[in-house]
């Protein structure tokens, strides 16, 4: 899905509004063109100057090096104004084009067991697990939602606090939190819209007749564009 166009560089054009001027390329050009020219520089006129007050406060003055120096003098300085300092053709602008821009919003799904041989040091280790992806996904993505899921063999969706304060008992049935993420994927998230990553945090204990039930709520078919990360102990 495609958000509202956005403007986007689009290179250098050479008609702009003034909020447009690119500075740098406009002085390049410039100074480009003056070298080509031989534009020249306001200190070797200063020198000119120079010389012929140098040549003038002689007791004999050479009155025919003065003229010279006073040709060259009128002729470099009639040079420097019919080349001007910037001229329309160095003026460049920076070009924006209107392109869409695909949506960059991701969802990440924490599920985390939390039976009883969940301890502490594995809920501190599951927690900074759980922040190193959600680093990686801030850098990718525009908008990323979090959503916290708690299981033992139920599932529910809790908030941040009671994700990793709140202490349950009991055993561990993963499928419960895979079939809880896919139902908040199904009214919140739509596939079409988001980018959607679960990880899931255990220490790797599961009933064994619960894996055939992970296994379907994993497969493509039931979540199209999920994408899915597993930590244990």
């Amino acid at each position: 899905m495609c958000a509202p166009l956005k403007p986007v560089r689009a290179g250098l054009t050479t008609d702009g509004p003034p909020a447009k001027l690119n500075r740098l390329r406009t002085m390049r050009n410039s100074l480009a063109r003056r070298i080509a020219l031989r534009r020249p520089r306001l200190g070797e006129l200063g020198e000119l100057e120079a010389a012929i007050a140098e040549e003038e406060q002689k007791e004999e003055p050479d009155l025919e090096v003065i003229e010279r120096l006073k040709a060259r003098l009128a002729r470099l300085t009639h040079i420097r104004k019919i080349v001007a300092y910037i001229d329309p053709i160095d003026l460049q602008y920076n070009r924006h084009e209107r392109r869409p821009k695909p949506r960059t919003q991701a969802v990440m799904f924490c599920l985390m067991d939390v039976s009883a041989s969940m301890t502490e040091p594995l809920k501190d280790l599951a927690k900074r697990f759980f922040m190193l992806l959600h680093l990686f996904l801030s850098r990718h993505y525009a908008e990323v939602d979090v959503v916290f899921i708690r299981h033992t063999t139920t599932a529910q969706e809790v908030d941040e606090e009671s994700f990793f304060r709140d202490t349950e008992s009991g055993g561990t049935v993963i499928s419960t939190a895979l079939e809880e993420m896919l139902r908040v994927v199904r009214e919140r998230y739509p596939v079409e819209d988001w980018n959607i990553y679960a990880a899931q945090a255990s220490d790797g204990h599961n009933f064994d007749d619960d894996m055939e039930r992970c296994v379907g709520c994993s497969r493509p078919r039931s979540c199209p564009s999920a994408s899915t990360s597993h930590t244990s102990r």
